[in-house]
Order: C-alpha cells, then sequence, then structure tokens
C-alpha cells in the first residue's frame, strides 16, 4: 500500500512539473527537470516497493498500526520545522530518533541514537559536499 502511494506522489509530481514548467535536457537544465526526473524515480521505487511486497510474507509481520503511521508522518514534519532553525544533522538526528520509535525492531536507545547520527552523516556528505547546497549544518 505505501509502494502505491509513493508511485502516486511520484507520478503526481511528474506531471505537475511537466505540466507547469520547462524541463530542459541535462546540459540545459529547466526549472521542472529536477522535479520530473525526481518524481519518475519515486514513482519508480513505489512500483517496485509493491512488486516485492506482493511476493513476499513479510508484510505480515510489520507493524503498521496508527501509531506508527503517526510517529513517522511527526518525524517528517519536524524535520521541516526545524531544518531552517536548528540546521542539518540536529533536525536529522531529531526526526530519524522520532521515526524509528515506529518500529519494535530497535531495541536500545544506542541504537536509534547509532541510526540517527549515521544517517545524519550520510545527508551532510550527499547535500553539502556532494550536491553542494547552501543548507546550514548547524544553529544559525
Amino acid at each position: 500500500m505505501s509502494g502505491l502511494a509513493l508511485a502516486a506522489i511520484g507520478a503526481a509530481a511528474s506531471l505537475y512539473a511537466y505540466a507547469n514548467y520547462s524541463i530542459g535536457s541535462a546540459v540545459s537544465m529547466g526549472p521542472g527537470f529536477f522535479p520530473f526526473y525526481l518524481g519518475i524515480i519515486l514513482a519508480a521505487l513505489g512500483l517496485l516497493i509493491s512488486t516485492v511486497s506482493i511476493g513476499t510474507t513479510v508484510l505480515d509481520n510489520v507493524n503498521t498500526s496508527f501509531g506508527s503511521l503517526v510517529l513517522i508522518a511527526a518525524s517528517i514534519v519536524l524535520f521541516g520545522f526545524v531544518l531552517t532553525q536548528l540546521g542539518l544533522i540536529i533536525a536529522t538526528v531529531m526526526s530519524v530518533t522520532l521515526a524509528t520509535f515506529a518500529s519494535q525492531s530497535y531495541s536500545s536507545h544506542m541504537s536509534r541514537i547509532l541510526v540517527a547520527v549515521s544517517l545524519a552523516a550520510i545527508n551532510c556528505l550527499v547535500f553539502v559536499l556532494v550536491l553542494r547546497m547552501n543548507i546550514s549544518l548547524w544553529i544559525v
């Protein structure tokens, strides 16, 4: 079900970008280039997730309770609200730590913190060093 939701969001983003912005090319990118292709990738990943989940019984063991969905949604909203005030590292650690409470697989708080710090480091590497995005790392 979540894979289909990702596919729908990706398709909608691509259609919106295609209808409202010029796409351009890889050499001369328009304002719709990134959202169009990102939407296509998101839709493809959503379809892949749906296809894999249909063929497996792993979904029987996944806790998809309402509380878990609320925690994950809250972690995304939290990230959006605190990113500009606290910076990428603290926002990532806070939102990932909150999202890990939706899963029963994290037995200790140290594992939650380790995952959060690891993802914060990966975010810094990808968005700041590789993509050279102008994102504040720490409290502004």
